[in-house]
């Protein structure tokens, strides 16, 4: 359901929905989570219709994501009383939503999925958890590479410049914003800073069993036997010095050549059978996301002199990393 034919009416959604957020907006000094949160509303809208009130779940839906990575690798339940409480929550909170049936202008993919769920005779707790499965990455990572992408522009020595003068020229193209995020060619330096940002502040492991087997298996000089389990760190490839020259290093500049030489070097939604399935839909949404916001707004930082902050060591191994702290950011409307 979201391959690249299957996402446009959720894209085109999507960008209907943050328009009219983004309108809203007021100049003043803001928290760069605003924006996160903004997001996450026209995610929930776009997928589950205008009746569905984000607000209603913002909190149990922060609380939940601050536990998930302990929650998906069994840590004892004493620990997780407040995640398991939050999911609980959350779950409660789809099936409400689910009893009196999708509204009109929710998308295809939950109407399709009601009707599975309905087909399949599913309790209301499996369709509620599969429902979460599907809420959940999408709140979770494409905000957070918006928020991590504009943090790193804004410390750079020139800023959101080069960002800004791409985001004019498609603007002034009179493109349709469909059609851009789309076009694969559209944003070159946009394109290039979401890969840079994904490879910088992301964190994904691929995790595999290793089959029962009488004889055990090789992978260059490593041995594994049946019931080992064996993790692919994809950030270890991204922050490794042999593969990308001062990784520690914001620059959207290793990208600008486009998809040559990234095969083996960059893996931004994992891979295999496991490769993230709703990758088109992220993409089209930051780049959607950050040309309506910066067409509206001039974004700088309340304080010039603080750094880009640590990353949390929390939330690790599913996407992207969440900051120590949030930034305070200015933003100004401009004058049409």
């Amino acid at each position: 359901h979201t391959s690249p034919v299957n996402v446009h009416n959720l894209v085109s959604t999507f960008i209907t929905h943050t328009r009219s957020l983004v309108s809203e907006l007021s100049s003043g000094s803001v928290k760069l989570q605003d924006l996160v949160i903004l997001m996450q509303k026209a995610d929930c809208t776009m997928l589950l219709g205008s009746s569905f009130d984000f607000g209603s779940i913002a909190s149990a839906f922060e609380k939940f994501d601050h536990g998930v990575t302990p929650l998906a690798i069994n840590f004892p339940s004493m620990f997780m009383r407040e995640t398991t409480a939050a999911r609980s929550q959350l779950i409660d909170s789809l099936n409400r939503y689910f009893e009196s049936g999708p509204p009109e202008d929710a998308s295809q993919q939950v109407k399709d999925f009601v009707d599975l769920a309905k087909g399949a005779e599913w309790t209301n707790r499996d369709t509620g958890s599969f429902a979460l499965g599907m809420v959940w990455p999408l709140l979770a990572n494409a905000p957070w590479a918006v928020w991590w992408l504009l943090v790193y522009h804004l410390h750079k020595a020139r800023g959101l410049e080069l960002l800004l003068e791409e985001v004019r020229r498609v603007v002034n193209s009179d493109r349709d914003l469909l059609e851009v995020v789309r076009d694969s060619t559209a944003t070159p330096y946009l394109d290039a800073s979401i890969n840079e940002t994904i490879r910088i502040a992301s964190d994904s492991w691929s995790v595999r069993w290793v089959p029962p087997s009488p004889t055990p298996s090789r992978l260059g000089t490593f041995i594994f036997r049946g019931g080992d389990l064996v993790m692919c760190k994809m950030r270890g490839v991204h922050m490794d010095p042999n593969v990308y020259a001062h990784p520690e290093v914001y620059e959207p500049g290793r990208f600008t050549s486009g998809k040559e030489g990234m095969r083996g070097r960059f893996f931004p939604f994992g891979g295999g059978f496991s490769i993230c399935e709703g990758r088109h839909l992220a993409l089209s949404q930051i780049r959607a996301f950050l040309i309506i916001f910066l067409n509206e707004f001039d974004v700088s930082l309340v304080d010039s002199q603080s750094e880009v902050p640590m990353f949390s060591p929390r939330n690790r191994g599913f996407g992207m990393i969440r900051p120590v702290r949030d930034v305070q950011v200015r933003l100004t409307r401009r004058k049409l």
